[in-house]
């Protein structure tokens, strides 16, 4: 259990003898601390030299601390720890905001799928409105001429026109788009077909599944390899996207 140094290789591509451990035990200096780590060191300089290899090149000395095998466990497991802790957080926080989101209008269970994405998206927006807050302040301070606004005047007004312009952009695209996307699935393809096969069946339309499905079929159509956007289209997107994550300029 006790530490000591050794002598091991020093890169993946070394010429190793079978059968035998790769790492000789070894003073500081390098020298072999008995007849048996000697021969061992004979041999794995052999078969060095057998296969044209620079022993220099090939081996180097290094220091072994005490117990290393256990602290190898234990770095293992540190990891292990923190990477199941990190994802568990990455899960849960989105979940958890998301429920409290839909709490505020209503007291049924939501399925935590529903409120990992709108938990995830309201996380995002926070850190948008920080980095948009971030980026009016420097915009402010580099103004040119004349005195500095107030600045929590300046950021009410700026941010009042901001929210106002994103609202109304974000609900348009973020709820009535998408919830119009999956009406019209719903009602032209999906729902003919429930009826064809249950014609006395029980027709609901929820708003909130409807919304959710409709960003997943927002996603997928944006995404399809054969599908190109118009041109006026594609520009309204990137003036919408510009607008939401970049508020305006001060003047």
């Amino acid at each position: 259990m006790e530490g000591g140094w050794r002598r091991v290789p020093a890169n993946d591509n070394v010429a190793i003898v079978r059968s035998m451990r790769a790492t000789v035990e070894v003073t500081e200096d390098g020298q072999p601390i008995n007849e048996v780590e000697a021969r061992l060191l004979k041999l794995q300089n052999a078969e060095a030299e057998r296969h044209i290899r620079i022993v220099a090149e090939d081996y180097t000395t290094v220091y072994i601390p005490p117990y290393f095998k256990y602290r190898i466990v234990a770095f293992i497991l540190a990891v292990w720890s923190v990477c199941c802790i990190a994802i568990a957080a990455t899960l849960a926080g989105p979940v958890l905001l998301g429920r409290r989101f839909f709490l505020l209008f209503t007291t049924r269970e939501v399925h935590d799928g529903y409120s990992f994405v709108i938990g995830f998206h309201l996380l995002w927006g926070c850190w948008l409105v920080a980095q948009a807050v971030e980026r009016l302040d420097r915009h402010r301070q580099r103004r040119e001429g004349g005195s500095r606004a107030w600045w929590p005047l300046f950021l009410a007004k700026r941010s009042s026109l901001w929210l106002a312009q994103a609202s109304y952009m974000a609900f348009f695209l973020v709820f009535v788009i998408p919830t119009l996307i999956a009406l019209v699935m719903e009602m032209y393809v999906l729902l003919p077909v429930k009826l064809a096969y249950d014609p006395r069946g029980l027709v609901r339309v929820r708003l909130v599944d409807m919304w959710v499905l409709g960003l997943f079929y927002t996603k997928i159509i944006l995404r399809l390899p054969g599908f190109e956007a118009p041109q006026r289209m594609n520009e309204g997107i990137q003036r919408v996207s510009r607008g939401v994550t970049h508020p305006p300029a001060a003047r």
